[in-house]
């Protein structure tokens, strides 16, 4: 198996079926630079966690909700790029709202 950080990504997230979660495990036994991948991923992960609350969880349930009713209608495959773009630039606009400013 190649290195392929979506599929260490979709391990992280649970997103593996049987098939190829075996694949995955093995291949993270033996590559350094996925685990490194793995590790920044859950590193990222857990700040998002401790940083983001959801106000009205209600509201963002019926939102996921919807946006799985259109990719259901309108299926987009998504690549890693695209999803590090939906998720990593507002995560980055947040954590800076969110850290503390320094002064000179």
């Amino acid at each position: 198996m190649k290195c392929n950080p979506e599929l260490v990504s979709a391990f992280l997230d649970g997103e593996l079926d049987d098939v190829i979660l075996e694949a995955v495990i093995k291949h993270l036994m033996e590559c350094e630079d996925c685990c490194q991948t793995l590790s920044h991923l859950a590193q990222v992960r857990d700040a998002i966690t401790d940083q983001v609350t959801v106000s009205d969880p209600e509201a963002m349930t019926q939102s996921i909700m919807m946006a799985i009713q259109n990719e259901r209608i309108l299926p987009v495959k998504h690549t890693l790029h695209d999803r590090l773009m939906r998720v990593a630039a507002p995560v980055a606009r947040a954590a800076a709202a969110l850290s503390p400013m320094k002064t000179p």
